[in-house]
């Protein structure tokens, strides 16, 4: 399944689960918990019920260092217990040097990458 932002000033980026979870977290308004399958409308359908893209969630590194986000906190969570290494998000372009300096990005994403985890729906 491949990946995509369409936000504008996003960035598709692939981040470190483990320092994201640590940024995610100090964040009040953090899912701690999240069982079972992703929500369908976390993807773009070419025609009725073929899917082409995941939606990534669209983050942003705030002052204190915490992830906030414009949109995708469930996604994100989701995301995380896959229990992968490295996790797909957007991120603003202004904070890229940010999340590099942070160790946070692990590599900016390319028209190839693909999710690679099993999508199942309830």
């Amino acid at each position: 399944m491949k990946i995509k932002t369409v936000r504008p000033n996003k960035i598709a980026v692939w981040v470190k689960s483990k320092k994201f979870e640590a940024m995610y977290t100090k964040n009040e308004l953090c899912i701690n918990k999240w069982s079972g399958n992703p929500r369908k409308l976390w993807f773009y359908y070419s025609e009725p019920m073929v899917m082409t893209h995941f939606e990534l969630p669209c983050v942003f590194i705030s002052v204190d260092g915490s992830i906030t986000f414009d949109n995708g906190r469930h996604r994100s969570r989701w995301l995380l217990n896959q229990n992968s290494d490295t996790i797909p998000v957007g991120l603003y372009n202004e904070h890229l040097a940010r999340g590099y300096e942070l160790g946070l990005i692990d590599r900016l994403a390319t028209d190839d990458d693909l999710l690679g985890f099993d999508i199942t729906f309830d």
